[in-house]
C-alpha cells in the first residue's frame, strides 16, 4: 500500500490556466490515493477542484507570511511550521526563489519545465502544465480538462439558452460586439432558445455593446449575469446548452463542464490555447502575421484576424453542435 502524504500544490493562475491544469490536479489522486492534497493559490478559483473532490483543501496565497516565500531573509515561523507539514511540493508557479525556499524546508519539489506559456509549436498548454508532474513517472499528455459536478451540482443560476460571452482577459482577444450580436440572434431563432449575456468586471464594456447592437435589431433582450464567482459561473455554464465566446477562461470552464462550445480565436493560437474538448469548435482564421499575441498585437489596427472570423462562421458552428444526433 502506498504510503500517506502529505502534498501542497501551488497555482495562481487565472480561470484558463487552472481549467487547463486540471488533468494534471486529477492525476496526482491516482497516484498518490492515500495523500492530502492541499492547493495554494486564489481561493475562488481553487474552490472549483476541491469541490469536485481532486483537492482536499485550499489555502490563500495571501496567507500572512507566506510573501517571504518568494525572497530573501528568514521564513515567518508559522510559515516555517506550516511548511514542515509537507514531504512533496507541485508547483505552477514561474518562481525560482519559492523553488528553493520549499527545497530548503526539506520538501521534495517538482515544478513546470520550460517557459510558460509554451513557445510556437510547444503543444496545447494543457500537455505543457502537466510536465510539472514528470519527475513523478505521470505521462506527460493530458486528457481533456474535466470538472466533475459535485453531489447537487454546482451552486449559481440556472441557464438551458445559448450563453454569449463577448469578454476575455484581453480587449486584444474580443471578437466585434456587433458580430457577437448577429450570431446570437441568429442562433436563438434557428434553435428556439432563449438569450443569455456573460459579464465580469472587466467585461461590462463588451456586454453594453452586444445588447445595444441587439436592440438595433430589434432582437429580444436577454437575461444577464454578472459578476458571478467561478462557482456559480460553472453551475450556469453547466446548465446552458451553447457558450459562444471569445479565447477566454469561461470558454475552457464551459468546455470542462461538458457544454458545448463556438470560441473565436485571433491573436492567439488555438493549437496552444484552443478549448479541447470533443464538443468544442476554435475558430481561426489564421494570416501570415498571426498568431501574434505580443507587442505586434499592441499596435494592430484593424484585428483582421478577428475580422474574418463571420457571423455565418459562428452561427454554422453553433448550430452543428448543438444539433440532434
Amino acid at each position: 500500500m502506498a504510503p500517506a502524504m502529505n502534498i501542497v500544490l501551488f497555482h495562481a493562475g487565472a480561470l484558463g490556466d487552472l481549467v487547463n491544469t486540471l488533468p494534471a490536479f486529477a492525476a496526482l489522486r491516482p497516484k498518490f490515493p492515500r495523500a492530502n492534497l492541499s492547493a495554494i493559490g486564489r481561493p475562488d478559483l481553487l474552490e472549483l477542484p476541491r469541490i469536485a473532490g481532486m483537492i482536499d483543501a485550499v489555502v490563500p496565497l495571501e496567507r500572512p507570511g507566506f510573501h517571504a516565500l518568494f525572497g530573501p531573509g528568514l521564513l515567518p515561523p508559522t510559515t516555517a511550521e506550516f511548511l514542515a507539514r509537507f514531504d512533496l511540493a507541485v508547483s505552477w508557479m514561474r518562481s525560482p526563489e519559492l523553488a528553493l525556499r520549499l527545497r530548503a524546508a526539506g520538501l521534495e519539489v517538482h515544478v513546470l519545465p520550460g517557459p510558460f506559456p509554451p513557445p510556437a509549436g510547444g503543444g496545447h498548454v494543457t500537455d505543457h502544465l502537466m510536465r510539472a508532474l514528470a519527475g513523478l513517472g505521470i505521462e506527460a499528455r493530458a486528457s481533456s480538462p474535466r470538472l466533475p459536478a459535485p453531489p447537487g451540482g454546482f451552486p449559481g443560476p440556472r441557464f438551458p439558452g445559448i450563453v454569449l460571452h463577448p469578454g476575455s482577459g484581453s480587449r486584444r482577444k474580443n471578437w466585434p460586439a456587433d458580430r457577437f450580436a448577429e450570431a446570437g440572434r441568429i442562433l436563438a431563432s434557428r434553435l428556439e432558445l432563449p438569450l443569455g449575456l456573460l459579464a465580469g468586471p472587466a467585461d461590462e464594456a463588451e456586454a453594453e455593446a452586444t445588447a445595444e447592437a441587439w436592440q438595433k435589431a430589434g432582437a429580444a433582450p436577454a437575461e444577464r449575469f454578472r459578476d458571478l464567482t467561478p462557482s456559480e459561473l460553472a453551475g450556469l455554464l453547466a446548465s446552458a446548452r451553447l457558450l459562444v465566446a471569445n479565447d477566454s477562461g469561461v470558454a475552457h470552464l464551459a468546455g470542462a463542464v461538458g457544454t458545448p462550445v463556438v470560441a473565436v480565436f485571433g491573436p492567439t493560437d488555438p493549437a496552444t490555447w484552443g478549448v479541447r474538448q470533443d464538443r468544442a469548435i476554435n475558430l481561426f482564421a489564421a494570416l501570415p502575421c498571426s498568431p501574434c499575441f505580443d507587442d505586434r498585437s499592441r499596435t494592430c489596427a484593424d484585428r483582421e484576424c478577428l475580422g474574418r472570423v463571420t457571423a455565418t462562421a459562428v452561427t454554422e458552428a453553433g448550430m452543428s453542435l448543438t444539433r440532434t444526433p
